[in-house]
């Protein structure tokens, strides 16, 4: 049985408190609180609870036919999220533990953990926006713990996920003679520049864009759904300079086998840049005048149970 490096030991533990987090936020009621008069109300994936002083009551949302798409999505997504954790740790234990040079499967799982762990923010994102929609106020939503524990586990188990990767990358690497990064061309160094860059707006536009639909602010919407579009951009870039590399590199007219990273680059573009121009164009950027309406207390949290 091969020993466990540190690397791959912070990866996993990582992951796994992420999947506590993720279990917890899924399991509990409060994705919404709302607290009044001594009157404390909770709106969760799966029942609503109202304490009342020490009496607490909890119920189902009855039919499941009843029940709005969006939530149905958000269900599938939040379900979805932990059974991948759990079959990527647990594969990677046990490929790990009997085959630590299989770096290929290694990078695998690692995915695969990446992939459940978005599922929890995509789950997160779909209920807040929904929600920002019915209520379609300038007024704040009280999300609750459950909905920040499942929005929190991503940042545990994607980056558990990548240091899985980065962990089996760098095994890969051991096996293989160093080459000097400046023996790299420059078409490879523009790539990699762009690449990187196109990421780290992403995941600013994202988390901007994100904050601001909690805000409500539709200027800095605007502004964030364009950092997400140039962060796409940046994608496309990257592969267009190392695809004509190749071309010009191999001097002849045979097609150059792109792998799969190749594409899924390419392709991310048509989802972000299609993000970034729906949070400017669909009224995500421009629709406060005719929100700014005052709302009594109690027509919001009417609005709040007929989504769920």
């Amino acid at each position: 049985m091969t020993p466990l490096n540190d690397v791959f030991v912070g990866g996993i533990s990582s992951t796994l408190v992420g999947l506590v987090m993720y279990v917890v936020g899924i399991a509990t009621p409060a994705w919404v609180i709302d607290s009044r008069l001594g009157l404390r109300q909770e709106w969760g994936l799966w029942q609503r609870c109202t304490t009342n002083i020490a009496d607490r009551t909890c119920e189902g949302y009855g039919d499941i036919s009843d029940l709005t798409v969006a939530l149905h999505f958000t269900r599938a997504f939040a379900v979805i999220g932990p059974l991948l954790l759990i079959a990527g740790v647990n594969v990677a234990l046990v490929f790990y533990a009997e085959h630590k040079n299989s770096n290929k499967v290694q990078r695998k799982y690692g995915a695969l953990i990446i992939a459940g762990g978005a599922c929890g923010v995509i789950a997160t994102a779909i209920f807040g926006v929904e929600l920002r929609n019915a209520i379609g106020v300038k007024l704040s939503i009280p999300f609750g713990y459950s909905f920040h524990l499942t929005l929190v586990q991503g940042l545990l188990t994607v980056g558990g996920g990548a240091v899985i990767i980065a962990d089996g990358r760098r095994d890969a690497e051991d096996q293989q003679p160093v080459q000097r990064i400046s023996q790299g061309s420059g078409a490879v160094h523009a790539t990699r520049t762009f690449a990187v860059i196109g990421l780290l707006m992403l995941i600013a536009g994202v988390a901007l864009a994100y904050y601001a639909a909690y805000k409500n602010s539709n200027k800095d919407k605007t502004k964030y759904g364009a950092l997400i579009i140039a962060g796409g951009v940046c994608g496309i870039i990257a592969v267009a300079i190392f695809g004509a590399s190749m071309r010009n590199g191999s001097g002849t007219e045979l097609p150059i086998p792109f792998g799969y990273s190749f594409y899924l680059t390419w392709v991310q573009a048509f989802l972000t840049v299609f993000g970034g121009t729906d949070i400017i164009d669909i009224k995500a950027g421009r629709r406060d005048t005719e929100d700014d309406q005052p709302v009594h207390r109690e027509e919001v949290i009417a609005m709040r149970e007929s989504i769920i």
